[in-house]
């Protein structure tokens, strides 16, 4: 999980907005902020979630045994 944490570093330099500043980051952090309604903790989780829906989709499509 550390890109996720990398995500979040990288936002909160460019400015973003976020209960997170200042705050060594860890995943468990980052989950309470996005439950707590943090927006850029909650983007980031969202964002993820979306790309490990889309690996997940390849790896379905890539070993379909009825697709050969």
């Amino acid at each position: 999980m550390k890109a996720v944490i990398e995500q979040v570093e990288q936002r909160l330099r460019e400015g973003h907005p976020s209960q997170l500043h200042g705050q060594s980051l860890s995943i468990e952090k980052i989950c309470d902020a996005a439950v707590a309604g943090d927006t850029l903790a909650r983007q980031v989780i969202i964002e993820l979630g979306h790309h490990l829906g889309q690996a997940i989709a390849i790896m379905v499509n890539l070993f379909n045994p009825e697709k050969f």
